[in-house]
């Protein structure tokens, strides 16, 4: 379930900050691994009560690490996991969030939220979503002073991180009800068919054979001329029944590094 382009459901979220709300756009077409981590986690409350730690005003906004210190937090799975470049995602745009991470396939709970394009993080950092709601608190949030860290001055907080759509559990609903409907359909082929597979339009029931209850085996004109000659009559079979048919080490030193940016 966790590759690329298998399940092709947006997933949707809300940040809700002490500034306001953020409505977030989930790709698990692009980055099935990023998203289903950050809603696992969302779903157990990690990010409850998370703050921002980092917000470069034109740049980004990175959160989601409970020690508050940029240096910690965990992926769903307990280790880090791997980058997910596939797909069209770039950094092209104002409002895409894309995994924090300290190097190469080492992603954890950190994520980021940026305020413009920043190209050069392609296939750097795994894009996972973006805001489609709330863009005046995302503005609202970038204006929040900083000290000489990036850290801003008075606390960004997560106050909850709700998910609306899960698009895996919209994934494994879909599966069930089609292996429920085609079970059901081979319940009806072994049974027969349906009342409408055995009964003509006339209203007649249909045997195996494929002939109707009370039609002779001549059938058409036949059974009409062989009313007028009795002593060749054929017997038809008038039962109404049928037949069933047969880990690379990770870098020291805290997340988003940027200094080579």
């Amino acid at each position: 379930m966790l590759k690329p382009k298998r399940i092709k459901t947006s997933g949707y979220v809300r940040i809700e900050t002490n500034l306001g709300e953020l409505n977030i756009e989930l790709f698990p077409e692009f980055a099935p691994r990023a998203v289903w981590n950050f809603i696992k986690l969302a779903q157990k409350g990690y990010y409850n009560g998370v703050a921002f730690h980092r917000n470069i005003r034109n740049f980004m906004i990175q959160g989601g690490d409970p020690t508050g210190t940029g240096k910690g937090g965990t992926s769903i799975w307990g280790k880090n996991f791997q980058d997910e470049f596939e797909g069209p995602l770039t950094h092209e745009a104002r409002g895409l969030l894309s995994m924090a991470n300290k190097g190469k396939n080492t992603n954890s709970s950190q994520f980021f939220i940026l305020y413009r394009a920043a190209k050069h993080l392609d296939r750097k950092h795994t894009i996972f979503g973006k805001v489609v709601g709330g863009m005046d608190v995302l503005s609202k949030i970038e204006n929040v002073a900083t000290d000489s860290s990036d850290r801003p001055i008075d606390d960004i907080v997560m106050k909850n991180v709700v998910v609306y759509v899960d698009p895996f559990d919209e994934f494994q609903k879909q599966k069930l009800e089609r292996e429920k409907a085609d079970k059901a359909k081979e319940a009806i082929k072994l049974s027969g068919g349906t009342e409408d597979d055995r009964t003509t339009w006339t209203g007649k029931r249909l045997r195996a054979d494929g002939t109707s209850a009370g039609e002779t085996i001549g059938g058409g004109v036949g059974k009409y001329l062989s009313s007028q000659q009795p002593s060749e009559e054929v017997v038809g079979d008038n039962l109404d029944t049928w037949n069933e048919p047969p880990k690379k080490k990770a870098k020291s030193g805290g997340f988003g590094n940027f200094d080579n940016w």
